[in-house]
């Protein structure tokens, strides 16, 4: 069986509101089977996500301070010459 829907959310209304709840569902060829998660097992899924989001932040900074460097030169160069 694949993996074939992860779902995460916090409803705005109803008996499950301001709640994490989710659902995932997988299936085959023949077969689909689908699984509510309780509110401790989305946020289980949620802090994954949350660890893989700063990572990513970290890496884009870096990138982005990077090219901000390399422009560094071309702007110094371009206020020494008054364009």
């Amino acid at each position: 069986m694949q993996l074939k829907r992860l779902t995460l959310e916090r409803p705005d209304y109803g008996k499950n509101k301001g709640k994490l709840i989710g659902a995932v569902t997988f299936s085959d060829s023949d077969t689909e089977t689908s699984l509510r998660l309780s509110e401790e097992q989305a946020a289980q899924i949620l802090t994954l996500c949350a660890e893989s989001l700063v990572e990513n932040a970290k890496q884009m900074s870096e990138i982005m301070v990077s090219r901000l460097l390399e422009q560094a030169p071309a702007i110094t160069d371009q206020s020494k010459t008054g364009e």
